[in-house]
């Protein structure tokens, strides 16, 4: 495991809080968790998982050299990420039920692939 983790700039940090030992708790209704979110600053957040477990510092401002490498490095890793072409199809969770037990795999771009008629009522897994 890596020490730091880098959050792209903008990106919205959900349910930044630090209550107490016990959640939930009395300030639970009237201060949800899901009221506490901040968005990354235009560089993004940088946080140190070790000296800081549960991230409540965010410190890409003290490591502009390490936000740069991360940076660097998500980006490489983004362009080999396979995106489709297609929009998201209802069909396709059906394919996935029918076909691969429940998981995602090709189904519009595979001539082997057997889908019942539309018309015909087919139950599936929801993934």
């Amino acid at each position: 495991m890596g020490r730091w983790k880098y959050a792209s700039g903008g990106t919205t940090m959900i349910e930044a809080a630090w209550g107490g030992p016990q959640y939930p708790n009395a300030s639970t209704a009237v201060d949800p968790i899901e009221n506490h979110k901040f968005a990354c600053p235009e560089q993004g957040c940088l946080f140190d998982v070790v000296a800081d477990p549960s991230e409540e510092h965010e410190v890409s401002s003290q490591h502009p050299d390490i936000v740069s490498h991360m940076k660097d490095e998500l980006r490489r890793q983004a362009a080999g990420i396979w995106s489709t072409s297609h929009e998201n199809d209802p069909e396709c969770k059906k394919a996935a039920s029918l076909k691969y037990g429940g998981f995602y795999g090709p189904w519009l771009e595979v001539d082997t692939v057997q889908m019942p008629p539309r018309s015909e009522a087919v139950a599936y897994v929801t993934i």
